[in-house]
């Protein structure tokens, strides 16, 4: 039986728990292999996981992160969070950027043990409140509940759960399904030659990584928005993100050149029977061939054939930017009672 199992059962077999608070960056960066095999244990998304958490605490150099964890009598550890201070109080670690983290319990007892601990060092920090964007499951209520803070809910993220079989076409709508065959036609047509690479090799996905920044920033200017990656602090999160997630060996880059020019790419995450959409654009100079719907298919078909038992976005993003889904995972925020 894994650690996480042992401690779940004798959890279950009504032993008594006792907490733990470190403050300070080396301290909390030695918590971080042990929470790393729980949260493992307990099949959490990576958005809750260290990686994540890393990546949170290497953008943001300034900030004195804390952690609590919560043991067994005889010190297993059965629940941990990572908490980082800002002006609006205690906010967990692990989610952030409209992505949402998890409580790292294995049952609602020990969530909610780690919601009173967390609330108590809050308060011994001058903080009113602990925030934080959460998957909605028992035991984010369980933690909010004995943290004495309101749950709201928040945009779900849209996911497709497979239910008819392993084959995306089964998935797309007639139009989506119309999108690509024009987008193959035109290829044809102009004579181009269109091409699909995937990797997970960091060198590879680092060496590339200025020129998916400039698509990433083109794109946005060609929406008219405001560009994420023109903001130093969010471009260094970003970079920071695609670094730890490297590290973790769960990242993987796809891109479709077309006559050896990127015209789009996809970073996703192989995170267990899971494969997450992390980020995707598109150059615009290419919109006739769609290359970002072309690319994306091909990332998912790859991805069902491999195995994957489902695939999420990662973020509430618009329903109608997104190749199919079925369904919307819940999520939650922690906002303070009044």
């Amino acid at each position: 039986m894994t650690d996480v199992g042992t401690a779940h059962a004798r959890a279950k077999a009504g032993s008594t728990h006792h907490s733990e608070v470190v403050a300070g960056r080396r301290a909390v960066l030695a918590t971080l292999p042990g929470i790393e095999r729980l949260a493992g244990g307990l099949g959490l998304p990576i958005p809750a996981r260290t990686a994540w958490i890393r990546a949170q605490l290497d953008s943001q150099p300034e900030a004195e992160p804390w952690a609590v964890r919560i043991r067994t009598t005889d010190g297993q550890l059965v629940a941990a969070a990572i908490l980082l201070d800002d002006r609006t109080g205690a906010r967990l670690a692990g989610g952030g950027d409209d992505h949402r983290g998890a409580v790292i319990a294995v049952d609602e007892e020990t969530a909610a043990a780690l919601g009173r601990s967390v609330a108590a060092g809050a308060d011994r920090r001058g903080h009113e409140a602990v925030n934080g964007t959460l998957q909605d499951d028992h035991l984010a209520r369980a933690f909010a509940e004995a943290a004495a803070v309101h749950v709201a809910p928040a945009p779900g993220i849209p996911a497709l759960v497979l239910d008819r079989g392993p084959d995306l076409a089964g998935y797309l709508s007639h139009g989506m399904l119309r999108t690509l065959r024009k987008a193959r036609n035109r290829f044809s047509t102009d004579e181009r030659k269109a091409e699909v690479v995937l990797t997970r090799r960091g060198e590879e996905i680092a060496g590339i990584l200025p020129a998916l920044e400039r698509i990433y920033r083109d794109r946005d200017q060609h929406h008219g928005s405001a560009s994420l990656v023109d903001c130093n602090e969010e471009l260094t999160a970003w970079r920071a993100r695609v670094r730890r997630l490297m590290e973790h060996r769960c990242l993987e880059l796809a891109t479709l050149t077309v006559d050896g020019n990127l015209a789009a790419y996809v970073l996703g995450l192989i995170d267990g029977p899971w494969y997450r959409v992390l980020d995707g654009r598109m150059d615009s100079a290419f919109a006739r061939y769609a290359p970002g719907r072309v690319l994306e298919a091909a990332v998912l078909e790859r991805a069902l054939a491999g195995g994957a038992t489902g695939v999420d976005w990662m973020t509430s993003v618009a329903p109608e930017t997104l190749l199919a889904a079925t369904t919307v995972q819940p999520v939650v925020t922690l906002t303070p009672r009044r």
